[in-house]
């Protein structure tokens, strides 16, 4: 299936960007546009539940494992089980399994901890993390919102300016996957105030019956959509 791709000028990308490493998504749209996600930086993918954020993280995941079969990958998710089983029918070989540390949060107090550790020097070794998701289900969301909402901002800023220590200190990217703030318009959905402006690209995905689209943004610079058939890329 050929891919269009509408694509606006990207002449404020710098020269610094150009030499960065990059790891392919081993999804085509994407890495002919920025080659791939960008070391030593944060990339977010935005979406309502089942439009495919997981899918397009392990996406990723397998197409590192791919390119360095020697990668160390932590993959981080709210559902457990579910997601490892998909994982399963992505990886190219069962045996890229070995590769990936799996973590399951409860809490997002959960995965502030594991940010401070890594922080601290454990798993020296990992050439990508995958956050999807991290706040979790609507009863985390619960559960954060009974502290002042001034705690719950100052929380998210300081685990945000964590994984982009994280990202620049070990030169890997973080792929981070998040629900949209909104479902009232497409436009406000694209906007998330605690990660924007964190993160170097934004992938803002959308499912209708079997098509899916993608709108692209880099430094909050929107770059283009494309409609794409989501399982045969």
């Amino acid at each position: 299936m050929k891919t269009r791709f509408l694509v606006k000028s990207l002449s404020f990308m710098s020269e610094e960007l150009e030499i960065l490493q990059k790891i392919p998504t081993g999804i085509n749209f994407i890495d002919s546009i920025t080659g791939g996600v960008y070391e030593g930086h944060l990339h977010l993918t935005i979406g309502e539940p089942g439009v495919g954020k997981s899918w397009f993280c392990q996406r990723i995941i397998n197409s590192l494992l791919t390119y360095n079969q020697d990668a160390e990958i932590l993959y981080s998710n709210f559902s457990g089980n579910i997601r490892f089983q998909t994982l399963k029918k992505v990886l190219k070989t069962s045996e890229f399994l070995d590769n990936i540390q799996f973590f399951n949060p409860t809490s997002f107090i959960d995965a502030i901890i594991l940010s401070k550790k890594i922080l601290e020097g454990d798993s020296p070794n990992l050439s990508l993390i995958v956050l999807d998701t991290i706040f979790g289900s609507p009863l985390q969301f619960i559960e954060l919102f009974k502290e002042s909402k001034k705690k719950w901002n100052r929380n998210i800023f300081v685990y945000m300016l964590d994984l982009r220590k994280i990202a620049s200190i070990r030169k890997i990217p973080i792929i981070i996957t998040h629900h949209p703030l909104s479902t009232s318009s497409k436009e406000k959905n694209h906007k998330n105030t605690f990660l924007d402006p964190f993160c170097i690209t934004k992938s803002v995905l959308y499912k209708s019956n079997s098509k899916s689209s993608l709108d692209f943004y880099m430094f909050n610079n929107y770059i283009g959509s494309t409609d794409f058939n989501l399982f045969s890329i």
